[in-house]
């Protein structure tokens, strides 16, 4: 398992197809583990999305999950449990993933 660092940029990779030839990752600052009270049946890493994270700072400052009425800012948090976190990598991970996709995609001539 990785060591995050807080508030530290990662990527959730993701892939818009089954053959895994078109990565559409997702960028993430890491907030730490186990940060709600109300939520303690599993251990859970948080991850808020990096625009938000960027332009309005740390999760609690932006309103999760509630429609956008005013100026304020509707940010993305993700809870993921230790099974989960094989799809969260650093930029290293993310540059070795983005070469084997171009592998894939090379070897089918797309």
């Amino acid at each position: 398992m990785a060591e995050f660092v807080v508030g530290g940029l990662y990527f959730m990779l993701w892939y818009a197809d089954d053959k895994m030839l078109y990565l559409a990752p997702d960028s993430l600052v890491f907030l730490g583990k186990d940060l709600d009270p109300e939520y303690r049946e599993r251990e859970a890493w948080y991850f808020q999305d990096s625009r938000s994270y960027f332009r309005h700072g740390a999760y609690p400052n932006v309103r999760v999950d509630e429609p956008s009425t005013s100026n304020r800012s509707v940010g993305e948090l993700t809870r993921l449990h230790e099974s989960e976190l094989d799809q969260i990598v650093d930029l290293d991970g993310l540059a070795a993933e983005i070469l084997e996709c171009k592998a894939r995609r090379s070897r089918i001539g797309k």
